[in-house]
């Protein structure tokens, strides 16, 4: 009741999808466009409560941080390798769902050996197609490739810039 009383006493704009109050337009029509409002309407959608300005920032800044950290390390790209089977796997965890697979495991058995341990291949990630193709002059031509909803998708060759 109390809660009720000291909503009614604001007076202003009212923004009902962050549940904040506003005392001028302006500041009401720059709300609409924050990315905290946006957050909070897609929370309104799907039924959840809104979130304090508060808590929307410590999150951004926590997201930010972990982004900061994962953007250093985007340049190195590792390939997880199995000596057994000579597969490539692009992110350790596809690499272990493989060596948990029945047929890996019955692979193993076979081999009469110890599963071996996995060779991680380290290297620095290639450049864009396009950025490398323009550097050295030539063309670039990629594969047509169908998606997994069975449409074709066409790539078409590329002249470098002059």
């Amino acid at each position: 009741m109390a809660a009720e009383d000291a909503g009614r006493a604001q007076t202003g704009f009212f923004c009902s999808t962050s549940g904040t109050y506003f005392t001028d337009k302006e500041s009401l029509a720059e709300h609409y466009k924050s990315d905290f409002h946006r957050y909070n309407l897609k929370r309104k959608v799907a039924d959840l409560p809104p979130v304090t300005k508060e808590w929307f920032e410590a999150r951004k800044a926590q997201l930010s941080s972990t982004a900061a950290g994962t953007t250093a390390a985007a340049g190195v790209q590792q390939t997880w390798i199995d000596p057994l089977t000579k597969k490539k796997f692009n992110t350790e965890n596809t690499y272990l769902v493989f060596v948990r697979s029945k047929k890996y495991l019955e692979l193993v058995r076979k081999s009469g050996q110890p599963a071996p341990e996995a060779v991680i291949v380290t290297r620095q990630a290639a450049e864009a197609p396009q950025q490398a193709q323009q550097q050295e002059g030539g063309c670039w031509l990629a594969r047509s490739s169908t998606s997994k909803l069975g449409l074709k998708r066409k790539f078409h060759r590329q002249e470098p810039i002059a």
